[in-house]
């Protein structure tokens, strides 16, 4: 498996990764937790390094929990990424951000706790705030949080180039993750340019536009109802998704 560097850091990795949200049994439909222990284990031993999960993938941190189960006993061969910031609301319908620097303290606790960790590799704001939050404060808990030594990265998610640009005046960021598949290019405009410019990574994810790019699927396909490709717009719109 080729490793490349994000950005500027000391993080190489596997130049597929695993990316760990359908675990948890959200897009999954009928997935089970042996299955999903099990994928985990054959990505490490196809020679992925990378894992990338979050809190909410799952309503409890179920995926944060099955990749810290696994991958504990590798923990010095592999990279593991996970977002912060978001919280469910009361019946786990609707997913908001909140970067205060008392819920971003919070959810890192509870994110090493799941994932067994006295560090994480990369720790990535999920997506922008929606609570009112300045940059500022988000920034500085993030910096604080690598000096006490709980975070060795800094990343961000879903963040257009103006907020990226805003972001980094105020702290490191490493990298960008963000969607890029042959049917969602936006990426290419501005945000390719930005990280080359100012030497930040980036982190694509759905690069097979969630199996619509496998050949699995043709013209006839139809999801049912509880799968989000039956619903989700292919727009450039951000998606709060991943």
């Amino acid at each position: 498996m080729i490793r490349r560097r994000i950005g500027n850091t000391n993080l190489w990795v596997s130049s597929v990764a695993m990316g760990c949200w359908p675990i948890a049994g959200i897009t999954s439909i009928g997935v089970t937790e042996s299955e999903s222990l099990a994928t985990i284990s054959a990505a490490l031993d196809s020679g992925i390094n990378c894992f990338d999960t979050a809190y909410c993938y799952g309503y409890g941190g179920e995926s944060e929990q099955l990749v810290g189960r696994v991958l504990r006993p590798h923990r010095h061969e592999v990279v593991i990424a996970t977002k912060v910031g978001v919280r469910w609301d009361g019946e786990g319908q609707h997913a908001r951000s909140d970067l205060s620097s008392g819920w971003l303290r919070t959810d890192v606790e509870a994110s090493l706790r799941r994932l067994r960790l006295e560090r994480i590799d990369l720790l990535q704001v999920h997506w922008p705030d929606e609570a009112g939050v300045p940059i500022g404060e988000t920034m500085a808990t993030l910096e604080q949080l690598k000096s006490e030594g709980k975070v060795r990265h800094i990343g961000l998610c879903n963040y257009r180039a103006a907020e990226l640009d805003e972001a980094s005046r105020l702290g490191t960021v490493a990298c960008l993750q963000t969607p890029y598949n042959l049917l969602r290019r936006e990426f290419e405009a501005e945000l390719q340019p930005w990280l080359r410019d100012h030497g930040r990574g980036a982190v694509v994810y759905e690069p097979l536009c969630r199996g619509l790019l496998t050949g699995k699927f043709d013209a006839r396909q139809r999801f049912a109802d509880s799968d989000l490709r039956a619903r989700r717009s292919l727009s450039a719109k951000r998606w709060r998704a991943s």
